[in-house]
């Protein structure tokens, strides 16, 4: 397939499925053959699982790329782009697998092609080892809003596990230039600007939303937030029942999002404690950090194309973010600096 390989190996770190995922997408923008091995060597069951082949056949379609090593349970992928193809694209997971990692894996090359695309993608919305599709929108797309790069998101359905079936579309403008994008500086993150957020519900009655919401004000009164939070009740369609409440914080620099999500035998009032009890939490810090720990891994990418250099604070800090770090420095000429322990705040620059 290609000679000149870049070699990832998958085990490194946290050895989950962001390394594929990163992997790809930085392959996608620099036109690099990758090898990936060892992938997810380190989870049970190991190897590639189905949301990580939608994410693999999405950045193939996309690139127009070759693929080698794309089966279920495979450790071993090799993965030659083309130039990125501005255009229509549906992909289903297949699953309750996260559509956002989907979408994330394809986002940022996309968002470099001569035209404006739209991206469908089919599976879960709410997943708890993913972004919320409330995540995803209000707080991954306005910080790619901040940097310069335009995304536009809707949710058809929402998908819950086991079922999945959710269904979530994204207008992405296309057009960008790395010359065009703006670095991060985010320390100290300012005042607090607003607290939204949203507690819904899916073919449940409309008070478990309420309870959900009650509850989040509840914890959020902790760190003071509940007389200027604005929290709405919502409706989701679709194809099974589910709950999920979701709270947002905006500073002058910094944002934070935190969502819970329902379970059978999950009280609503854990639902939305979970979520408010983060957002406390994360506010009430006395080192004041910027960035929630979700948002601190998923800025990397985006913000190492920028040709100027970034930095932010975020806790907790998490081993995601310090492995996304090392793919992203073998992938590209910037260098990642992580300063801080596991758990506790950490600052991040991209130089």
């Amino acid at each position: 397939m290609a000679a000149d390989w870049i070699e990832i190996d998958g085990s490194h770190g946290e050895g989950g499925g962001q390394i594929v995922r990163t992997s790809l997408t930085l392959a996608a923008l620099t036109r690099q053959p990758i090898r990936l091995i060892n992938m997810r060597a380190n989870r049970e069951p190991a190897g590639l699982r189905a949301q990580h082949l939608a994410a693999v056949e999405a950045i193939r379609r996309v690139t127009n790329g070759k693929v080698q090593g794309a089966q279920l349970g495979s450790q071993v992928l090799h993965f030659v782009p083309g130039p990125v193809q501005a255009g229509t694209y549906l992909f289903d997971v297949g699953t309750a697998g996260s559509t956002s990692l989907v979408l994330q894996t394809v986002a940022l090359p996309l968002a470099f092609a001569s035209a404006e695309s739209i991206v469908e993608v089919v599976g879960g919305t709410h997943n708890p080892l993913a972004p919320s599709f409330e995540y995803l929108r209000y707080v991954w797309a306005a910080w790619l809003a901040r940097i310069g790069i335009q995304i536009d998101l809707q949710m058809v359905a929402a998908g819950f596990a086991p079922k999945g079936g959710g269904h979530l579309v994204a207008r992405i403008k296309g057009g960008c230039r790395t010359t065009d994008l703006k670095p991060l500086l985010l320390n100290p993150r300012g005042q607090l600007r607003s607290v939204t957020g949203v507690s819904a519900v899916a073919n449940l009655p409309l008070n478990i939303a309420q309870r959900q919401r009650e509850a989040a004000l509840r914890d959020l009164r902790k760190a003071g937030l509940d007389k200027q939070a604005n929290i709405t009740i919502g409706v989701l369609e679709s194809v099974q029942n589910g709950t999920t409440c979701f709270v947002c914080l905006e500073y002058e620099q910094g944002m934070a999002g935190f969502y819970a999500l329902g379970a059978r035998g999950k009280p609503s009032e854990a639902v939305g404690g979970e979520a408010g009890e983060k957002a406390a939490k994360f506010h009430a810090n006395e080192r004041l950090p910027a960035v929630d720990h979700h948002a601190a891994d998923q800025l990397l990418l985006p913000l190492a194309l920028v040709p100027a250099s970034s930095e932010w604070t975020t806790w907790p800090l998490g081993n995601h973010v310090l492995t996304n770090a090392q793919v992203i420095q073998k992938l590209t000429n910037r260098h990642v600096e992580v300063v801080g322990q596991i758990d506790g705040l950490g600052t991040i620059r991209i130089l």
